[in-house]
C-alpha cells in the first residue's frame, strides 16, 4: 500500500515542494518519473534474487530502502536530495511488490489464492487513487514533508512483523543472471527516457544543446531487440521468450499494460475536477472516494470470484465496465451525479489485477514466482508511464479531457474483446520443475 501510494501522492504535491525548495519547472516532474524509473530497474533484480535467496530477505531490504527514501524525500531541502530520496524509495518498492505476491502463491493452494490476491489488487486499486485525495488533506493542514514522513513510522512496524514471511528458498540450485538483468535495465531505463525525454535531460542540463528527441525511441528498440537476442541464450532468463510465448502469459501482461494506461487517468482527474466544478484541490481530490470504494470493495469480491468461476469473467466484465465508467466520463463527466457514475464503474472495473496475478502465478511455477511477478508489475508500470505521457500530450496539445478520456475508453474495450482469449478457468498445470526456462506447457 506505502508503495503504490508513492506513485499517485507526487502529483498533488508538485506544487508545494516547487514553492517550498525552488525546484525547476523543467524538473518537478522527476519527482514522479525517478520514483516510477528506479522502480522498473529495482524488479526484475530484487524479484529474481527473491526467487533465488528467499522472500524474507528481499522484501526487508526493499522495506529498509523504501524507508531510506521517505526519510530523505521527506528532509530534503534541495532539489539534489529530494531526486535520492524518490529514487532510493522507488527502488526499495521494487523489491516489495512481486515478493507481496509471490508469497500468496507460496502458502496459499491455487483454490484460495483468488480471495488472498483479491486483498493484495484492492491495496493497488486503493493505494493508486487514494493518493491525490490523501495528499490534499495533508497538504491543507500539514506540510507536504509529511507525505513522506508517514511511510516511517508504519513501515517500521512492518519490518518488525517480517519474521512471519517466509525464508525458504526453492529446493534448486539457480545460478544468477547478472547480464540478463543489466540489459532489463537497460531497456527499461531507455523506455522510460522515451516518453520522459524532456524531464531527464532538464536535469542533465542537455536541453537546447543537443538534438535526442528522436534517438531515445531508437534506443529502446535496439535494447530491447539485444535483450531477447540475449535472453534466448541464457540459462537462466530474466526475461524468457518461451515463457511468453504461453498466450496466457502474454495475455496477462498486454493487459497489465492496459491497466497501467487506464490508471494513469487518475493522475488528471483532481486536476480536471478544479476546472470543472470550481472546488478547491482538498474537495477535489475527496471527489474521488466513490472511484477508491468502489475499487476497494470489487476487489475482494473479484478474488472470491476467481477462485469459484476463474479469472476470465471476472476480467472481461471488470474491463467492460472500466470502459463504461471513460465513456461516461467522457460524455457526461462534468455533471456531478455522471461524475460519480462514471467513477464508480471504473473503480470496480479497474479492479481486475487479482485475476492478472492469478495467471501468473499457475503458469510461472514455483521456482519463478516473484520473477514473473516482478514482470507483470513492470508492464503496469510501463503502461503508467506511457499513460501518463499520452494524457498529458494530448491536454498540452488542447485535446479536451473529455477527447483523452474517450481514447482510454476505446483502448480498454479492445483489451475487453481481446480478453476473449483467456483460459475459461486457470489451473495450476505446470509441475513444479523448471517450465520458465523449458517454455513448455
Amino acid at each position: 500500500f506505502l508503495g503504490a501510494l508513492d506513485i499517485s501522492i507526487a502529483g498533488p504535491a508538485l506544487a508545494a515542494i516547487e514553492k517550498d525548495i525552488s525546484v525547476p519547472q523543467g524538473q518537478l516532474s522527476l519527482i514522479f518519473t525517478l520514483y516510477i524509473l528506479a522502480n522498473l530497474v529495482g524488479l526484475p533484480v530484487l524479484s529474481r534474487i527473491s526467487d533465488i535467496m528467499g522472500r524474507r530477505l528481499v522484501f526487508r531490504i526493499g522495506l529498509i530502502l523504501f524507508l531510506i527514501g521517505s526519510l530523505f524525500t521527506g528532509l530534503a531541502h534541495s532539489s539534489g536530495i529530494l531526486f535520492l530520496g524518490r529514487a532510493l524509495q522507488g527502488l526499495g518498492a521494487g523489491g516489495i511488490f512481486p515478493v507481496a505476491t509471490a508469497v500468496i502463491g507460496d502458502i496459499f493452494p491455487p483454490e484460495r489464492r483468488g480471495r488472498a490476491l483479491g486483498t493484495i489488487g484492492a491495496v493497488f486499486g486503493i493505494a493508486f487513487m487514494l493518493g491525490p485525495p490523501f495528499a490534499a488533506l495533508i497538504l491543507k493542514y500539514l506540510s507536504w514533508h509529511y507525505l513522506f514522513f508517514f511511510n516511517i513510522p508504519i513501515g517500521l512496524l512492518i519490518l518488525a512483523k517480517t519474521n512471519k514471511l517466509p525464508s525458504k528458498t526453492p529446493d534448486s540450485k539457480t545460478s544468477f543472471n547478472l547480464s540478463g538483468i543489466l540489459l532489463m535495465a537497460i531497456f527499461l531505463i531507455f523506455f522510460t527516457l522515451t516518453f520522459t525525454y524532456g524531464r531527464i535531460d532538464s536535469l542533465l542540463g542537455l536541453q537546447d544543446k543537443i538534438q535526442i528527441a528522436d534517438i531515445y525511441p531508437l534506443l529502446t528498440l535496439i535494447s530491447f531487440v539485444i535483450l531477447v537476442l540475449h535472453e534466448k541464450k541464457a540459462d537462466n532468463p530474466v526475461l524468457n521468450v518461451r515463457f511468453l510465448s504461453n498466450r496466457q502469459v502474454f495475455l496477462a501482461g498486454f493487459l497489465a499494460l492496459g491497466l497501467g494506461v487506464s490508471q494513469s487517468a487518475f493522475v488528471f482527474i483532481p486536476r480536471i475536477t478544479t476546472e470543472v466544478f470550481h472546488v478547491p484541490v482538498w474537495k477535489a481530490g475527496l471527489m474521488l472516494m466513490p472511484a477508491i470504494l468502489g475499487s476497494a470493495i470489487a476487489s475482494p469480491l473479484a478474488g472470491k470470484l476467481i477462485d469459484t468461476a476463474g479469472s476470465k469473467i471476472v476480467i472481461i466484465i471488470g474491463l467492460w465496465l472500466a470502459t463504461a465508467g471513460f465513456v461516461f466520463y467522457s460524455f457526461f463527466g462534468d455533471a456531478l451525479y455522471w461524475f460519480y457514475l462514471s467513477g464508480i464503474l471504473t473503480g470496480v472495473g479497474l479492479a481486475i489485477r487479482p485475476g492478472l496475478n492469478y495467471i501468473i502465478l499457475n503458469e510461472a511455477g514455483e521456482l519463478y514466482r516473484a520473477t514473473a511477478q516482478g514482470i507483470l508489475t513492470v508492464y503496469v508500470s510501463l503502461g503508467q508511464i506511457a499513460g501518463t505521457a499520452l494524457t498529458g500530450n494530448l491536454l498540452a496539445a488542447g485535446k479536451s479531457w473529455k477527447h483523452a478520456f474517450l481514447m482510454i475508453s476505446l483502448f480498454i474495450g479492445f483489451l475487453a474483446f481481446t480478453s476473449a482469449g483467456l483460459k475459461s478457468k486457470n489451473r495450476e498445470v505446470v509441475p513444479q520443475q523448471d517450465l520458465y526456462r523449458s517454455g513448455k506447457e
